[in-house]
């Protein structure tokens, strides 16, 4: 079974910055926008403009049958990407190599 677009929902959900799970063959796995402050160096040649966020992706793995919140974070593998059409592709493209490892 391929996860898809329409297994994870598409690119605009996330834009809402609520998490969305789901399992496939023993793999459980979440993906979240998350924001990142850039660092003070980044900011300082715009000096006076207030430095904005820098979302991306997190997506997340582990194995059945535990919810995100009730797995040991050792256990969880995560991943970051890009939070672009591209970052939400490679997304999928991670998702479906780590599937495998939990068949």
């Amino acid at each position: 079974m391929e996860i898809t677009a329409k297994t994870i929902l598409p690119f605009q959900f996330y834009t809402y910055k609520q998490p969305f799970t789901g399992s496939c063959q023993g793999m459980r796995y979440r993906i979240v926008r998350q924001e990142e402050q850039p660092k003070k160096a980044e900011t300082e040649a715009a000096e006076g403009t207030e430095a904005k966020p820098v979302p991306y992706f997190l997506a997340s793995v582990w194995k059945e049958p535990y919810a995100y919140e009730h797995t040991p974070p050792e256990e969880i593998e995560n991943k970051r990407f890009s939070f672009d059409e591209e970052g939400y592709q490679q997304v999928l493209v991670w998702l479906n190599e780590k599937k495998g490892e939990y068949e």
